[in-house]
């Protein structure tokens, strides 16, 4: 690492005052200025202090999950995108860590998501097609799920898997494993945002109507988004790139909540009161057709 302009400094961040220093003499490293490790380094930071930072919050009921599943999910990315920056074996071990953790905090939040898009659309339907207890019904079984959901995330955050997390996160934000890649100076790092940029419009060009595909582009033009966004303190021309990878991401995944709700939707009125049949009916074929409009929308 110090091949790539590392020096040492004696100053702690919150997340080392929380859960110990990274060392035993408390020291943590810095990178060069002008680097791509000065831009990946500053990402890492932001991340890894919403994944601590969060941790009271989520515990005690405060509505941290999204942020905290944001962070988790950038900080993937990083890894993913910018993986020439950092050493292969401390990475993949903390991508599987963050992604065991960023499963846990997305089964909570996709309950949230899929509540209040079905409310929504209840409540924008005529009130002849709305027919039985079809809110009250969506609620309470959305309400079960996501409480099993937090049971296990509050487990989760709980176990040794959880602290052992945590103490990757103090040793990522004190000293990131560079490589001499970091080194570069950090015009190098639009390579990267091009590199995924070009990846996730190739995906989506592929992906037709195969729902599975456009998922998959989905998830790749966020990278793209978040590594355009890593890379814009070095470079402005980088904010077109990730705003315009941030639309075609609202975009598909807005078709990805229509095609959840819609499968959710057939589920659940397959064990409901028959007289909500009729709107269950008129939901699913509502989040059916906006995703067959979004799926054209692409291919014009």
């Amino acid at each position: 690492m110090q091949d790539a302009g590392a020096s040492l400094s004696t100053s702690r961040s919150k997340l080392d005052h929380a859960l110990a220093p990274s060392s035993p003499d408390g020291q943590v490293s810095t990178i060069a200025p002008g680097t791509v490790g000065e831009l990946a380094a500053a990402y890492v930071t932001a991340q890894c202090d919403v994944l601590a930072g969060n941790d009271v919050g989520i515990r005690t009921g405060t509505p941290a999950v999204h942020k905290t599943r944001v962070a988790a999910r950038r900080l993937r990315s990083t890894l993913r995108i910018f993986d020439e920056v950092f050493d292969a074996a401390p990475a993949e071990e903390l991508d599987k860590e963050l992604q065991w953790y960023a499963d846990l905090l997305g089964q909570v939040r996709d309950r949230d998501i899929l509540s209040a898009r079905l409310t929504k659309q209840i409540a924008e339907l005529p009130p002849e097609q709305v027919r039985g207890p079809v809110e009250s019904e969506i609620t309470k079984t959305l309400a079960a799920e996501r409480e099993d959901a937090l049971r296990r995330l509050e487990r989760g955050m709980r176990s040794r898997r959880y602290k052992k997390l945590m103490q990757l996160l103090r040793g990522w934000r004190a000293a990131p494993p560079f490589t001499d890649a970091a080194g570069e100076q950090d015009a190098a790092a639009v390579k990267y945002v091009e590199r995924a940029k070009q990846k996730a419009d190739k995906r989506l060009r592929k992906a037709d109507d195969d729902i599975d595909q456009l998922h998959r582009a989905r998830k790749a033009m966020k990278r793209a988004r978040y590594a355009a966004e890593l890379v814009t303190p070095a470079d402005s021309d980088m904010n077109a790139i990730a705003k315009e990878a941030e639309e075609l991401q609202t975009l598909l995944g807005e078709h990805q909540d229509a095609v959840v709700a819609a499968e959710f939707l057939a589920t659940i009125s397959d064990g409901e009161a028959e007289q909500s049949g009729f709107t269950y009916g008129i939901l699913m074929a509502n989040e059916l057709n906006r995703a067959a409009q979004i799926r054209a929308s692409l291919r014009s």
